[in-house]
């Protein structure tokens, strides 16, 4: 009987109902379309492992999620908000219903089936506008060469759709049969409690508002003499804004923190000196990090043949000439760049709060990138989980790319490392590097060490110079390149590693746009939300406003009193956004996060609750055209 009440009431008022199904419509179909679009499609720029490194990959993937986590927020909340505003127009027939002496269970009954039957029809076709979104956007990419497959979500949507269930029974439920509880005329009078005096004195901080002006004054009083209907405005703005500020800001935080340490990584004002067959792949091993069309097998040369060395004082006898002496050189780094076969090395970590022992390691072979320098040169610029150790009590010290670490290793920093063409001394892996050579899988010993182990003293097969300034570089490369082709051969050359970092960052770049398209659609999303939640408020207050039109009332003091009531709940909601996206920027998003200027997070907010305002004022003035200037808004004193 519930489902036959329910199904009869919504075809009685089906324009009504319509409005609503069109809504959770709305409200279903961007979080459908935006999960299917980040597993579908997002991530397949990460199908291939030597696309980046772990980190910017990790980083990327908990960013999605962070954007399915809140829209998936937004969407309950604003489901929730719905069902709000269907309780609400519907009191006037659940006070009838109950003035009549229909039982309070049979009332809870029916209107709960109603609410829970929109749902279900707007969710329905949500579902389905979602999908046929997600698949014209994979048809077009299909068309564009992508290779993923069709993806049909099985975790989020059905779980969000569970989630919108159990708080719409609960929730709004509740909500529904304590109204049922009410008498008619409690029920007519809304949020405004028995006995409420609008001469009371308003508390300190709304009477310092009402200072502003008479107009003001009437719109706090307006709020303040509907204290739930306030505070639940509060509540559904301020968590919208909050995470609509915390996804425009979060992804500014992510991208500074990957571009700080992929700068740090790689330095800026770079030239190698070495073979020109291995300054160019060591240029191409860098390169990886943002083309995966690179494919590497880690054989490709023997770095370790004698026509790729050269003994330190080589370099060393170059760079003492008086020449070089202000010619902006930083420092110059003697690297031996070479490919290994490694072994992985076990070792013991203590867990838990009982000093717990467990051996981690398997014993993973596999040929990777190696690199020998001296670490005591190195460098604050360098993101190490871990630490450096300089000296080699007991081993020497190895630092691993954060790629490698998370492949080749257990628990990296635990264990050591060998490698076949040395002795068998074992290398202590202290560290884990945010590393983009070779796309986060190369390994770095300390030179000295390795060249005593390969019995290679005194031998280096690669400079690394960094620079004050770009400016310097032209004539320090037509110097050097001069100096050691007379030394070493005219096989010798001398690269410039900046434009392949500065790829690697446009790379990360473009990323950003990607997840930044997103976040726009969600943002449109939230404020046609809000928009809609300010126009079922607006119908809520219907009354009181067509009251003041009645006793004489100008249009422009009850559009700026209308004004005022919305600014006041923007301005307090945005106030608590910026404070819950700073701290969570800071906080939750990511460890030792690179934040934006505050200036930025400022720019972000203004930009946000400027956009909200403007929105606002072109509702109210559309609202109060339909509704006053239509004569609807005088008639509804009497349709209550």
């Amino acid at each position: 009987m519930s489902i036959e009440f329910a199904i009869k009431d919504i075809s009685r008022k089906w324009d009504q109902s319509w409005s609503y199904i069109r809504a959770v419509l709305i409200i279903i179909a961007i979080p459908t379309f935006i999960i299917h679009l980040i597993n579908g499609l997002g991530l397949e720029i990460f199908s291939d492992e030597r696309y980046f490194n772990f980190t910017t990959y990790d980083f990327f993937l908990q960013y999605y999620k962070l954007i399915i986590y809140f829209t998936i927020a937004i969407s309950v909340s604003w489901v929730l908000v719905i069902n709000h505003s269907i309780i609400t127009n519907k009191s006037k027939d659940l006070a009838i219903m109950k003035a009549v002496g229909t039982i309070q269970r049979t009332i809870n009954s029916f209107y709960i089936s109603e609410l829970l039957l929109i749902d279900l029809i707007g969710i329905i076709l949500g579902l389905l506008a979602g999908y046929l979104g997600y698949m014209v956007i994979f048809l077009i990419f299909g068309l564009l060469g992508s290779s993923s497959v069709i993806y049909i979500d099985l975790i989020f949507m059905p779980v969000t759709i569970g989630i919108i269930f159990i708080l719409s029974y609960f929730v709004n439920g509740r909500e529904l049969r304590k109204i049922s509880d009410k008498k008619y005329a409690e029920i007519s009078s809304g949020d405004i409690k028995s006995g409420y005096s609008a001469v009371g004195g308003l508390q300190l901080i709304p009477k310092f508002i009402a200072n502003l002006g008479f107009k003001v004054k009437i719109a706090v009083t307006n709020l303040t003499r509907k204290k739930k209907q306030f505070y639940r405005t509060l509540l559904t703005v301020a968590l919208s804004l909050s995470i609509l500020t915390t996804l425009v800001t979060g992804i500014a935080t992510v991208g500074n923190s990957l571009k700080a340490q992929i700068k740090g990584a790689q330095g800026e004002n770079i030239l190698i000196l070495g073979h020109q067959d291995l300054i160019n792949t060591y240029q191409q091993r860098y390169e990886e990090f943002s083309n995966p069309t690179l494919t590497f097998t880690n054989q490709e040369y023997d770095f370790l043949d004698s026509q790729y060395q050269f003994n330190e004082s080589v370099i060393d006898n170059i760079m003492s000439d008086s020449k070089y002496s202000n010619i902006g050189v930083k420092y110059y780094d003697k690297r031996l760049f070479f490919y290994d076969y490694a072994h992985e090395g076990t070792g013991i970590r203590i867990i838990g709060d009982f000093d717990e022992y467990q051996q981690v390691g398997k014993e993973r072979q596999s040929f990777i990138p190696v690199v020998g320098l001296e670490f005591k040169d190195y460098k604050d610029d360098w993101s190490v989980f871990g630490t450096i150790n300089t000296t080699e009590d007991p081993d020497p010290c190895a630092l691993v790319g954060d790629t490698l670490a998370n492949a080749f290793f257990e628990a990296a920093i635990y264990q050591s490392i060998r490698f076949q063409d040395g002795d068998t001394r074992k290398y202590k892996v202290t560290g884990v590097f945010y590393d983009s050579f070779c796309a986060g899988n190369a390994s770095y010993v300390t030179l000295s060490s390795i060249q005593t182990d390969l019995e290679l003293l005194n031998k280096i097969n690669l400079v690394v110079f960094e620079l004050d300034s770009e400016s310097a570089k032209d004539n320090l490369i037509e110097k050097l390149t001069s100096d050691i082709q007379l030394e070493l051969g005219t096989n010798y050359k001398v690269l410039d590693l900046d434009p392949t970092f500065t790829d690697n960052l446009k790379e990360i770049d473009q990323l950003l746009y990607i997840v930044l398209i997103i976040i726009i659609i969600i943002l449109l999303t939230a404020i046609g939300g809000l928009m809609y939640y300010q126009h079922a408020n607006f119908k809520e207050k219907a009354r009181d406003y067509s009251i003041m039109r009645a006793i004489g009332g100008g249009k422009k003091i009850i559009k700026s009193v209308m004004f005022y009531e919305e600014l006041m709940v923007l301005l307090i909601s945005s106030a608590i956004a910026l404070g819950v996206s700073l701290n969570f920027n800071a906080l939750f998003l990511i460890s030792d996060p690179f934040l934006p200027s505050i200036g930025l997070f400022l720019l972000i907010w203004i930009l946000i609750s400027g956009i909200m305002v403007i929105l606002a004022r072109l509702s109210i003035k559309i609202q109060f055209s339909d509704l006053v200037e239509k004569k609807m808004l005088f008639l509804r004193v009497f349709d209550k």
